[in-house]
């Protein structure tokens, strides 16, 4: 049985940089040798061009990183060209994303993919019985400018956002966040470019019991807004946050929602289970010869 090798494409940029190139040592193998290789990839990309959104600006943390070759670039447009690469190679047997903008992205480069969302694990954090005594959250990178800029406005607005966030910060980690997204009503999401799935802060807030109101997403499939989360347009977050956080039944039915559907559906287990199932039709498919 042939083996299978599924692979990170953060991880193999950062062993290309340090001389290790994955493609190229696979790709010395004799085919009958290969493993099967199966590409998850999680990082973002770009946004299709229909999604009608602007093209996302890079930071200055994203520009120094892909100046001075720093092995953590992740910014779109450096993902972009290494997906590029990967599918010039041709040791891919099948190429899989998270969502299904990346999705779309990818074939209008010409790269057909299949989309495998991220799942919830209890590490992501579970349901405390306890008061609820911070009506709304953010939490994430604090240093993104435009997130800066976003929560100065919600705030000049009246809606009084507790925001935090370190990646250094231990209270942001593990069982101490499970604790704080228990104590949350609403948890927005802003994410990083306009447009973007930011699935896993999706996850923590439907895993823990908050409701999440997001800025609107482009495809945001498999979550359903509306039934499983919030979305409003960042001039209309105040007063949608403000009408949920004065109705409990309707902020506690999209809770509810949201927490079933991460628990039971969206499993981690369960999107292992798509990912292997499609790796296991792709090569029934197309038979690997030696």
């Amino acid at each position: 049985m042939s083996r299978v090798r599924i692979s990170a494409p953060r991880f193999s940029s950062q062993l290309e940089t340090a001389g290790f190139s994955l493609p190229a040592r696979v790709g010395a193998l004799p085919r009958p040798e290969r493993p099967v290789v199966v590409v998850w990839h999680s990082e973002p990309l770009p946004l299709p061009r229909p999604s009608g959104l602007r093209p996302a600006r890079l930071t200055a943390r994203e520009l120094a990183k892909i100046l001075l070759l720093d092995r953590r670039v992740s910014d779109p447009y450096s993902n972009a060209r290494h997906m590029r690469h990967i599918a010039r190679e041709g040791i891919v047997d099948m190429l899989t994303v998270t969502t299904r903008s990346y999705q779309a992205f990818l074939e209008e480069q010409g790269n057909a993919s299949e989309p495998v969302p991220v799942g919830y694990h209890s590490v992501h954090g579970h349901k405390i019985d306890g008061v609820r005594d911070i009506d709304v959250l953010f939490i994430g990178d604090l240093r993104v400018r435009r997130r800066q800029r976003i929560l100065r406005s919600l705030r000049r607005q009246g809606l009084p956002v507790h925001a935090v966030g370190d990646y250094s910060d231990q209270r942001y980690w593990g069982e101490s966040r499970n604790a704080l997204l228990n104590r949350t009503r609403i948890l927005l999401n802003i994410p990083r470019h306009p447009g973007l799935l930011a699935d896993m802060r999706l996850i923590l807030g439907m895993a823990t019991g908050a409701m999440v109101l997001s800025e609107p997403v482009y495809l945001p499939d498999p979550y359903v807004p509306g039934e499983n989360y919030v979305e409003a347009p960042l001039e209309e977050m105040p007063e949608v946050a403000r009408e949920y956080l004065a109705d409990d039944n309707a902020r506690n039915a999209i809770v509810e929602a949201g927490h079933a559907f991460v628990t039971q559906e969206l499993t981690l287990k369960n999107c292992f289970a798509k990912l292997l199932r499609l790796t296991a039709e792709r090569l029934s498919e197309t038979p690997r010869s030696g």
